[in-house]
């Protein structure tokens, strides 16, 4: 990620002519998303290159869930642009809670994401005694 990725989002939103309203939200988003904390997951990024070519590295490396950029860089199925990124939308919307298998590879795949970002996480099975 770009070190001040934050300040690219409102450049390209304010670029985009966003209303008052839409950048509001923009804003309200980004803070609740550093609350919720951006965790870096190792993944290289070039500063001379833009941020879609850096994107699809990496995606090709070890694939994104979304990709978010402007409608001329829509490159995969995965890309999309700020104005779908909702709770609504499959591809950013994450489920509170899923079943997995109870094995050892199963459960540490599950919880990597959580584990990367978390201070404290309670696993909870109902046949542990």
């Amino acid at each position: 990620m770009p070190r001040r990725w934050e300040q690219n989002v409102i450049a390209a939103a304010k670029g985009a002519k966003f209303s008052d309203v839409r950048m509001t939200s923009l804003v309200e988003r980004l803070r609740r998303t550093k609350r919720q904390r951006v965790v870096d997951f190792g993944r290289s990024y070039d500063p001379n290159k833009a941020w879609m070519e850096n994107a699809l590295v990496e995606h090709g490396r070890r694939p994104f869930r979304a990709i978010i950029g402007t409608a001329a860089d829509a490159a995969c199925g995965e890309s999309l642009t700020p104005d779908l990124c909702d709770e609504d939308n499959e591809l950013i919307a994450t489920p509170g809670s899923r079943d997995i298998p109870r094995t050892a590879d199963a459960i540490a795949d599950a919880i990597l994401m959580l584990a990367c970002a978390a201070r404290e996480i309670d696993i909870v099975d109902p046949f542990f005694d």
